[in-house]
């Protein structure tokens, strides 16, 4: 139990570091245009496609493993790789708010896969 939560607490903190890197680079990013603009940018949009298809992977695939460990890890990852997905937005666009949305939806993620003693026993 102690490995798994030290494993969600480095993942989790990794995504935490994704955003202050945003942060601050963003202070030497040009001051962003509308973002409804910036969010209907094709490359925006298949990132942010990527990132939700990539979120529903992370709840279907582990369950296809037979290693609980390996599973958990793997849904941890593939979260992670949801805020990438913004990570990469943000930084292609240059606009540090395409980094939010994924960002919260790979949170909600790993809140889900918090490791606990009743998510043990199922």
């Amino acid at each position: 139990m102690v490995q798994k939560k030290i494993i969600w607490f480095a993942i989790v903190l990794a995504s935490f570091i994704y955003a202050l890197i945003v942060y601050f680079l963003s202070k030497q990013w040009p001051t962003p245009g509308p973002f409804d603009e910036a969010v209907r940018n094709q490359l925006v949009l298949i990132l942010y496609v990527a990132a939700i298809g990539t979120f529903i992977v992370a709840f279907v695939f582990p369950r296809m493993m037979q290693a609980k460990q390996t599973a958990f890890v793997a849904s941890l990852a593939l979260f992670e790789s949801v805020a990438i997905f913004g990570l990469l937005a943000a930084f292609l666009r240059q606009d540090w708010r395409l980094f939010i949305a994924p960002w919260i939806l790979a949170m909600i993620g790993f809140a889900t896969k918090w490791p606990s003693e009743s998510a043990e026993r199922h």
